[in-house]
């Protein structure tokens, strides 16, 4: 495993424009969002010490991997609130445990601010959050591809 520290994005703003250009290259098609939207959601959504957060994992100084908790990430989905999104760690920086303890490290957050129920969905990674202790909440269609609904008690 990497030597990684996680941050709140908060704490080193200069990362901003990395993890925006991370965002919208990754997901940025699918949400039909130009990089200065990525960047100005981003900006309005790394807060501190309340949520919405967004964490950063850095190595050296270095972004390798971004997390965070926002309000809603299913627009199908109101009732459900709040989201872990965003989880996006480096390709090479991958396989390495980076992206689970950038989710542990959201939920430990989530649930410090008093949270009890986060959720999160995902198209291909429902494994990796079993091993993290989320359940499966329903499968349903979103954005035209069938994807998993999942949950976790804090």
């Amino acid at each position: 495993m990497k030597n990684f520290t996680i941050h709140n994005l908060a704490d080193v703003p200069e990362h901003m424009s990395v993890v925006s250009s991370w965002l919208n290259g990754e997901w940025g098609a699918i949400r039909n969002e130009p990089i200065d939207k990525t960047l100005d959601l981003l900006k309005r959504s790394a807060l501190k010490d309340r949520w919405p957060f967004v964490l950063i994992a850095l190595e050296n100084g270095t972004p390798i991997g971004t997390a965070s908790l926002i309000l809603d990430d299913m627009p199908t989905r109101p009732d459900l609130t709040p989201w872990l999104a965003d989880v996006y760690v480096e390709k090479s920086a991958r396989k390495g445990g980076i992206g689970s303890k950038l989710v542990k490290a959201v939920e430990l957050e989530a649930a410090r601010l008093g949270l009890e129920t986060i959720y999160l969905f995902t198209a291909s990674k429902t494994a990796l959050y079993e091993l993290l202790g989320w359940q499966l909440l329903e499968r349903t269609e979103y954005r035209g591809e069938q994807v998993r609904i999942m949950t976790k008690k804090l």
